[in-house]
């Protein structure tokens, strides 16, 4: 079997904290993939949108809805994912989660970053911006 496959990215974060208990993380991402399988050519695509929202219970737990939809225009498909997530943050900026997503879907491209596949989750996560190299100073109250 000889596979040459090539796949191009582009991948986009946005976080929005509309209070300071809320906050919102939307992700896309798009592909376009070339294969060529012994000799054989094939040329796909995948858009992912993912929204998650965070809920600050207290200043250690959260609790959060993840959902998410996978396109392709090639393929005309669609696939959905939705589903619970409960955090506990370890230490500022470090954030450990458990989540189950009632129905989901993998891309071996795009949903390698999130959380996507039916079934029960956990989440590492690091907060790393500008204020933790010292770049930018946080505003004191």
């Amino acid at each position: 079997m000889d596979l040459n496959r090539q796949v191009h990215m582009l991948i986009f974060d946005l976080n929005y904290q509309p209070h300071p208990d809320w906050q919102i993380t939307a992700h896309y991402g798009a592909k376009l993939l070339f294969e060529n399988l012994n000799g054989n050519d094939g040329m796909s695509d995948g858009h992912l949108i993912a929204l998650r929202g965070i809920y600050d219970i207290n200043p250690k737990w959260d609790v959060g809805l993840v959902g998410s939809v996978l396109l392709s225009a090639k393929a005309s498909s669609v696939h959905f994912g939705l589903g619970p997530e409960v955090g506990y943050r370890l230490h500022d900026n470090l954030r450990l989660a458990l989540g189950y997503n009632l129905f989901g879907f993998r891309d071996r491209d795009l949903s390698s970053e999130e959380y996507t596949d039916h079934g029960i989750y956990v989440s590492f996560r690091f907060k790393f911006d500008e204020t933790i190299m010292g770049l930018r100073r946080e505003a004191k109250p």
